[in-house]
C-alpha cells in the first residue's frame, strides 16, 4: 500500500500531479489558516478589540475593490487553449497591473467617502496605505496561474507559506512596537510584498514583460464580462454580513466578530482552496460531459472534499465557546457563541463549495453569475431586513438562508452539465440540521447573550 502511494505520487500523470496538488493545497490552505491563528493569538494580547474591528472595515474595502474588478484572470489562464501561450501571459500581467494602480486610485481618492459611511474617521488615513497592496498583488507573476493551470502547487505553497511566516513575524513585532492598528496595517503589506520577489525568483514557467494583444484580450473580457458580475455578487456574500453590521454595532463588537468569523472561515478557506486550485482544472481535464466515468470520479472528489469541510465546520460549531475560553481573554467572549452560529451558517453554503466551476471550465461564466447575483440579492436582503433587531444572530441567519433558497437555480445549472449530486447534497442537509440542532441546543444561553452586545 505504501509503495503504491509513493508510485503514484512520484508519477507525472493526472493522477499523480492531482494527489500532489491536493496535498500542497492542504498544506498552503492549512498552513496558512494556521499562521494567521497563531498570529491572532499573540495579536489580541497586544491590541484591542478596536484595531481588529477597524481591520475588518478595511477587508470590506479592499477585499471588495478585488472582487469587483474581476475580469477573471485567474480563470483564463487556467481554461483558456492559450492558457501556456507568453503573448497571452503578458497581456494577463499587463492588465493585473494595470487593474491594480487604478483600484489603489479608487480606494486612496475615496477613503473620506468610507470613513464616513462607517462612521470612523481613521479609515481617511489607513486606507490610502492599505491599498497599496493592490499594486502589490497586480504584480504577481503569471507563474502562479501556470503552476495552477498544470496542477503544479507544490514550490507555490512552500513559497506562499515562507512569505506568510516573515509577515506575521513582522506584523506581529510592528505590534509590540507601536500598540495601535497601524501595526496590522503595515503588516498586511509585507506580505504580498515578500511574495512578488519568491514567484518571481523561485517558481518555474514564463518571465511576464508588459504587453497588450488584442486577442488575448477579447478572450479574456469574453470569460470576465459575466465573471465581474459573478464577483461583485460574491463580494455581497462574503462581505456583506461586516459591512452592514459595521453600521449597526460598536466597533469592538465588529472586531469581535471579525475573530470569530477568522476561526470559521478555516475550514471555508481549506475547501475552497481545494476547490479552486485542484478541482477546477480537474474539470477543465475531466469534465462531467465528457463520460460517465469523469462524471463518477468528480463526484467522489466533491464528495471528500464537502464532507471534510462540514466535519471542520461542526467541529467549530461544537467546540467553538470552548476554544475562544482557552485561547483569548475575557474581553473576546462574545466570539465564543458567535462561532457557533457563523460555522453553523456557512455549511449550506460548503456544500455547493467549486461546484459551478463546472460552467467555468467550459469557458461559460454566465451560469455562475446569475447563481452568485441571485444570492446575493436574498442574502442582502435579509441581512438589511434582520440585523437592525437581532445584529450578531441575524446576520447569520442571512448567510445560512440565503444559498438555500437559490439551491434549486443552482441545481438547475449542475444538471446541465451533469455535476448535479443530488442524494450526496441531501445526506449532506440532514447532517446539517443535526449538528445546527445540537450546536443551538448545547450553547443557547450564550447565543441568546450576544442580543445584549
Amino acid at each position: 500500500m505504501i509503495r503504491r502511494f509513493h508510485s503514484l505520487f512520484k508519477s507525472d500523470g493526472l493522477k499523480g500531479r492531482t494527489l500532489r496538488s491536493t496535498l500542497a493545497a492542504i498544506w498552503l490552505a492549512g498552513g496558512g489558516q494556521m499562521l494567521r491563528f497563531a498570529s491572532n493569538l499573540v495579536l489580541t494580547r497586544l491590541l484591542f478589540p478596536e484595531a481588529f474591528g477597524l481591520m475588518a472595515l478595511v477587508q470590506v474595502v479592499i477585499g471588495g475593490m478585488l472582487m469587483l474588478s474581476d475580469v477573471g484572470l485567474r480563470g483564463s489562464v487556467v481554461q483558456n487553449a492559450r492558457g501556456d501561450d507568453p503573448v497571452f501571459l503578458n497581456t494577463v500581467w499587463t492588465v493585473q497591473i494595470l487593474r491594480g494602480v487604478v483600484l489603489w486610485a479608487i480606494v486612496s481618492l475615496l477613503g473620506g467617502v468610507f470613513a464616513g459611511v462607517f462612521d470612523q474617521p481613521e479609515l481617511t488615513y489607513i486606507l490610502p496605505v492599505a491599498g497599496l497592496t493592490l499594486i502589490i498583488q497586480g504584480l504577481y507573476s503569471t507563474k502562479v496561474l501556470t503552476a495552477q493551470r498544470h496542477l503544479q502547487l507544490g514550490r507555490h505553497a512552500w513559497l506562499t507559506l515562507i512569505a506568510q511566516a516573515i509577515g506575521l513575524v513582522m506584523m506581529s513585532a510592528l505590534a509590540y512596537m507601536l500598540q495601535s492598528v497601524w501595526a496590522l496595517v503595515s503588516g498586511m503589506l509585507v506580505h504580498p510584498a515578500i511574495a512578488v520577489v519568491l514567484y518571481a525568483r523561485y517558481l518555474e514557467g514564463h518571465s511576464d514583460r508588459l504587453a497588450l494583444e488584442r486577442d488575448s484580450l477579447r478572450d479574456i473580457f469574453n470569460l470576465g464580462k459575466f465573471l465581474t458580475v459573478s464577483s461583485i455578487a460574491t463580494y455581497v456574500m462574503t462581505q456583506s454580513d461586516r459591512a452592514v453590521l459595521g453600521t449597526i454595532i460598536s466597533i469592538d463588537l465588529l472586531g469581535i466578530y471579525g475573530l470569530a468569523l477568522a476561526l470559521t472561515m478555516i475550514p471555508m478557506r481549506l475547501t475552497q482552496r481545494l476547490a479552486g486550485s485542484v478541482v477546477f482544472p480537474l474539470y477543465r481535464m475531466r469534465h462531467p460531459l465528457d463520460s460517465a466515468a469523469n462524471q463518477r470520479n468528480l463526484f467522489r472528489v466533491r464528495r471528500m472534499l464537502v464532507t471534510g469541510g462540514l466535519a471542520l465546520l461542526g467541529t467549530i460549531a461544537l467546540l467553538g465557546p470552548w476554544l475562544v475560553d482557552v485561547l483569548y481573554d475575557d474581553r473576546y467572549q462574545a466570539a465564543g457563541a458567535t462561532s457557533v452560529l457563523l460555522a453553523a451558517a456557512f455549511m449550506p453554503r460548503m456544500i455547493m463549495v467549486g461546484a459551478m466551476n463546472t460552467a467555468i471550465a467550459r469557458g461559460q461564466s454566465y451560469p455562475m453569475m446569475v447563481v452568485n447575483l441571485t444570492t446575493a440579492f436574498v442574502q442582502i436582503a435579509l441581512l438589511i431586513t434582520l440585523t437592525p433587531s437581532l445584529t450578531i444572530i441575524g446576520a447569520a441567519i442571512a448567510i445560512a438562508i440565503a444559498p438555500i433558497v437559490t439551491y434549486p437555480i443552482t441545481a438547475m445549472y449542475l444538471v446541465k452539465y451533469k455535476t448535479w449530486d443530488k442524494i450526496s447534497d441531501l445526506a449532506f442537509m440532514l447532517f446539517i440540521i443535526g449538528i445546527l440542532s445540537s450546536a443551538i441546543t448545547l450553547h443557547f444561553d450564550k447565543i441568546l447573550q450576544l442580543k445584549n452586545y
